[in-house]
């Protein structure tokens, strides 16, 4: 991952897992629960922003290490057993988790 770097106004995200346990806390199979269209990630790398006529960017608001949320969707450019990555336009990003470490469950916003 560190290899790549977005351009423009390109992101890399790595989706956090949803959590699969029942209000008991029974763990569940993944085809058990429905999943959430809502999808929590955090941020790994940025590009620069957005390119201006004159060449000059406008710096993104999203940063490296930001806990996100967006609607399931994009690019995935890996999956395996350490996570799934996807590649992302910031406009794709309907919020953003500031200044926490813990990123509240979905259905507690």
């Amino acid at each position: 991952m560190k290899l790549f770097e977005p351009t423009q106004n390109l992101m890399i995200v790595k989706i956090i897992p949803q959590n699969l346990k029942s209000e008991g806390g029974i763990h569940l199979v993944a085809g058990a629960q429905p999943l959430s269209p809502l999808v929590k990630a955090e941020v790994l790398a940025v590009g620069p922003g957005y390119m201006q006529p004159d060449g000059s960017f406008i710096k993104m608001r999203i940063v490296v290490g930001d806990r996100v949320t967006f609607i399931h969707g994009g690019l995935v450019i890996s999956s395996s057993t350490e996570g799934e990555y996807k590649i992302m336009k910031e406009e794709e990003i309907i919020g953003v988790y500031k200044n926490d470490t813990t990123v509240p469950s979905i259905g507690k916003l």
